[in-house]
């Protein structure tokens, strides 16, 4: 059974309850990988984070939901980092739409919809029902509110009429390994290997090994899945 992820909406407020609230929030999944040392310099050039996407429809109705026009796959993006300002507007956004007395009930509201969504239009693979991701559905919302607040890279997104400016490649900093997770829980792959591989990837900025394009270039350190180059011909005047 899936469990609500309504807490990452929620963990500014949470932090704030032992210290004062930071500028920024990075949100993690615990399969991620970080894989060079420059983190600051790739994760926020000219001092606004990246935000990647793929044209690849997996929790499309949670946004489509929320009366959004959606722009990508966002679960690409990690590190994801928000500002407590933006989980405050967020909670607005979702109990305006949904009339709720407060964010929570105006959340479970918002899952009615999706699931009701999902069974007239379609559902995430691999889910009974729609597959519920804040990482995925959040950046949206701020692409949408808080757009000049990030530096996005959307992936393949020149050809649906988005902003030429938005769909240019930057660096990832870390990679999404959930194949390798998957992989342990099947019973395909050990523990100790699970993290041995992990220690690697750690290792390839500091060893400066040709895999490393590979950990840059793509979203789950994926040699066939590395950014599009034809989706990136206007791009090729950047630096």
């Amino acid at each position: 059974k899936e469990l609500f992820q309504h807490h990452y909406w929620l963990s500014d407020l949470y932090i704030s309850e032992h210290v004062d609230p930071p500028d920024w929030i990075a949100w993690f999944d615990a399969d991620v990988v970080i894989h060079t040392p420059r983190v600051e310099e790739l994760l926020m050039p000219h001092g606004l984070p990246v935000m990647f996407a793929r044209r690849t429809q997996h929790y499309s109705m949670e946004t489509m939901s929320l009366g959004l026009d959606w722009v990508g796959e966002f679960m690409d993006t990690f590190p994801q980092l928000v500002r407590p300002a933006h989980l405050q507007h967020f909670r607005e956004f979702v109990q305006a739409s949904f009339g709720g007395s407060n964010f929570l009930a105006s959340y479970y509201a918002w899952r009615v919809a999706i699931e009701e969504a999902a069974l007239l239009h379609g559902k995430s693979y691999g889910y009974l029902s729609a597959g519920e991701c804040p990482q995925s559905s959040f950046p949206v919302f701020l692409y949408h509110f808080h757009h000049d607040e990030f530096t996005w890279a959307l992936e393949d997104a020149a050809s649906f009429g988005l902003p030429l400016q938005d769909t240019c490649l930057s660096f990832r900093v870390a990679s999404h390994v959930s194949s390798w997770k998957k992989q342990v829980r099947r019973g395909n792959m050990s523990a100790p290997m699970y993290a041995q591989r992990a220690r690697r990837l750690m290792q390839l900025g500091e060893r400066n090994s040709g895999t490393l394009r590979v950990a840059l270039l793509s979203a789950n350190f994926d040699p066939t899945a590395t950014w599009s180059q034809s989706g990136s011909v206007h791009c090729l005047g950047r630096e």
